[in-house]
């Protein structure tokens, strides 16, 4: 579960939106040493933003890379959101492939792991209203339960 800070800029006219947002996500993280890579995949992001707009985001994608320090994880990566509908202002809009930066700081507290994140995306809109630049600041809540590897081999074999 992620509870975010939202902010909206579009790009020609500099209209900016604050807000929140809720989202429903899950991860696979692979720690080996002292460095981790994680995937996670978010469901479903609903966004609430003065104006009025309202936003939903549909399967959400990161790539994080990370230095893990124990109860300390710090992370930088990538990520991918295929679809995007809003209502803003009036008008109906739509954003496909749009890119986004990332980064994490958590700390594992047993079965707890909270983050702290930073994201910054863009939002090439197919129609609607223009083009929006958004820059995130998320609380997330994770329930984690390693599973060791077999034999010390990898999750991912390619043959």
């Amino acid at each position: 579960m992620a509870f975010e800070w939202n902010e909206w800029r579009e790009t020609a006219s500099r209209v900016r939106s604050l807000g929140g947002s809720v989202a429903i996500a899950s991860q696979v993280t692979t720690v080996r040493g002292i460095w981790a890579s994680t995937i996670r995949t978010q469901t479903i992001a609903l966004r609430l933003l003065e104006g009025p707009t309202v936003a939903v985001g549909l399967a959400q994608y990161d790539l994080l890379g990370s230095v893990d320090l124990g109860f300390v994880r710090l992370g930088a990566g990538a990520g991918l959101l295929p679809i995007s509908f809003d209502y803003s202002r009036g008008d109906y809009s739509l954003a496909l492939a749009s890119p986004r930066a990332v980064a994490s700081l958590s700390f594992k507290i047993g079965l707890l792991r909270i983050a702290l994140g930073a994201t910054t995306s863009y939002l090439p809109r197919v129609f609607g209203r223009e083009h929006v630049i958004t820059r995130n600041l998320s609380l997330e809540f994770l329930l984690e339960k390693p599973r060791p590897l077999r034999r010390g081999s990898h999750p991912l074999t390619i043959r």
